[in-house]
């Protein structure tokens, strides 16, 4: 898992790691971003060392080429915000970078349950947690759902599923054209066999 981006207060970074390595037993998890607040970098730090080396910390930005590499990499890739307070506005119209870019990407995303995120993430492969409760049992249940999800993601494709599509289109194509009655018309009469291109000779 990965959480990819600005490392700020207002993601509670801290409590969505002490949830990870509290709720899951397998799993790891990779902090990217730069952090502009130096005591919560030390915080950080103090949870990658305590963390068994299920946490790694890269306090630098990631090439923005590179971001889809990782994400695509990523069973799925944590969203964590605080949504309470003063910060209550996020439930409205927080939709997370990191978010989209995973769902563009064709990775989980696991975030808290705000409307704005909801709505972006309808229909795709999403994990939303009450943000009072934490993310703390659902990350639990993701470390045994993901494993299956990837294992069905890198199935072998049915390589004759297009010539399958292709005959299918071509026979609906015939049975269409086969039901339309033609009739020629009188002063444009088939010719076969003429060519495509006629070539003349000068007149002399």
């Amino acid at each position: 898992m990965v959480i990819v981006g600005n490392l700020t207060p207002y993601k509670d970074l801290p409590a969505i790691i002490d949830a990870f390595t509290t709720h899951t037993r397998r799993a790891r998890l990779l902090v990217a971003g730069p952090c502009r607040t130096p005591s919560l970098a030390e915080h950080l730090a103090a949870q990658e060392r305590a963390g068994g080396g299920r946490i790694r910390l890269h306090l630098d930005r990631i090439p923005p080429e590179h971001v889809r590499t990782l994400y695509r990499a990523a069973s799925a890739v944590l969203c964590p915000y605080r949504a309470e307070s003063e910060r209550a506005f996020f439930r409205h119209v927080l939709y997370p970078a990191s978010g989209s870019t995973a769902l563009a990407s064709g990775t989980a995303v696991i975030a808290p349950d705000l409307s704005a995120i909801a709505e972006m993430t309808q229909g795709r492969r999403a994990w939303l947690y009450p943000a009072p409760t934490g993310a703390g049992p659902l990350l639990a249940a993701a470390e045994s759902i993901l494993p299956l999800c990837a294992a069905l993601d890198s199935a072998p494709a049915d390589a004759s599923r297009q010539w399958r599509v292709i005959t299918t289109t071509y026979e609906r194509i015939f049975h269409q054209l086969a039901a339309t009655p033609s009739t020629p018309r009188a002063e444009q009469p088939a010719v076969v066999g003429r060519p495509a291109h006629r070539l003349h000779r000068p007149a002399h």
